[in-house]
């Protein structure tokens, strides 16, 4: 029977990213090029096809029940003799990483496992006697703090490479309309499997330069029936690099914006509001993501423009920002 290759994780975001790859290009981390710079929640684990859905929506109930939160990374330390690894220890932030894993741990992804889980970022696998023993006495002083705003879903490719297969932000979406025509939104940066293939029905849906980097998933009982998405970009940069050669202080100076490139809607779903709620989670997905301001997209059907009127969108000539 098929399988998928899964693991759940809080990828360290920029730009303590950079640093954490810094010190896995210097220390020859044999895994750097096959996986970026993450936290563990759920170890690796092979799922069944038919039950990846199921593990997306672990994924999603784990996020909403959460909240953003900062984690202190520091010092280097090592899990020998058990283990030639060398980390970065979690410290404050690490009670919200257990609730999650806490939160996820359960079929298909939850999997028996023979040591306690110590939440860490893996700065070198399998490193030598002489590493092992001079990495924590060098880097004993580094110390760092990041924001956890989402986690992810990752996938191992037949290069033995993992890639995010979805995310989902903390603390966002869940289901709106209890005791009624509940609806589950679901934020994030990426377009899960099941958005990617309910999108691909439609041939003006987001693909391509519609597609973006501001995603919200309608569901009613487990089914797509709606998605919104759309581009983030820094406002100004694109018209300065279209006229005199654009300079680091335009590009540092210019606000994040986003513009809604496309809003659909199941059909049989249509006149329940699900395209209000899509646009509101769109809204609110681009705020999270850093966008100061909202604009809706050429293109879109009259109905999409009357609710972005009523939101007080204005309207964008192109669909990049």
């Amino acid at each position: 029977m098929a399988r998928a290759r899964l693991g759940v994780v809080a990828l360290v975001p920029p730009p303590i990213d950079r640093e954490v790859d810094a010190f896995r290009l210097a220390l020859a981390d044999p895994a750097r090029e096959r996986i970026p710079a993450h936290v563990t929640l759920v170890p690796p684990v092979n799922v069944e096809l038919a039950r990846v859905p199921e593990a997306l929506g672990l994924l999603r109930r784990a996020a909403s029940g959460g909240r953003p939160f900062d984690l202190e990374l520091g010092p280097v330390a090592s899990f020998a003799p058990e283990s030639p690894t060398l980390y970065l220890a979690c410290g404050a932030g690490s009670e919200a990483l257990a609730v999650l894993r806490g939160a996820l741990w359960s079929a298909p992804l939850a999997r028996a496992v023979e040591r306690a889980y110590v939440p860490h970022v893996t700065v070198c696998e399998q490193a030598p006697p002489g590493l092992l023993a001079a990495g924590p006495v060098a880097l004993a002083g580094y110390r760092a703090s990041v924001r956890v705003e989402r986690i992810h879903l990752l996938r191992q490719r037949d290069d033995r490479c993992w890639r995010p297969l979805a995310d989902a932000w903390l603390g966002a979406g869940g289901i709106v309309g209890r005791g009624g025509l509940e609806v589950e939104l679901a934020p994030g940066t990426l377009a899960d499997p099941e958005a990617l293939a309910w999108c691909a029905r439609w041939p003006e849906g987001p693909a391509g330069s519609r597609g973006g980097s501001v995603w919200v998933v309608a569901r009613r009982e487990g089914r797509v029936v709606g998605v919104a998405a759309g581009r983030l970009a820094a406002t100004g940069v694109l018209g300065a690099l279209e006229g005199e050669r654009a300079t680091a202080r335009t590009v540092l100076d210019a606000e994040v914006g986003a513009v809604l490139g496309w809003l659909g809607v199941e059909p049989d779903a249509r006149r329940q509001g699900i395209g209000g709620l899509l646009l509101g989670g769109f809204l609110d997905a681009a705020h999270r993501a850093g966008a100061s301001a909202v604009r809706s997209g050429p293109g879109l059907p009259e109905a999409v423009q009357a609710l972005c009127r009523v939101r007080g969108l204005a309207p964008a000539d192109r669909l990049d920002p």
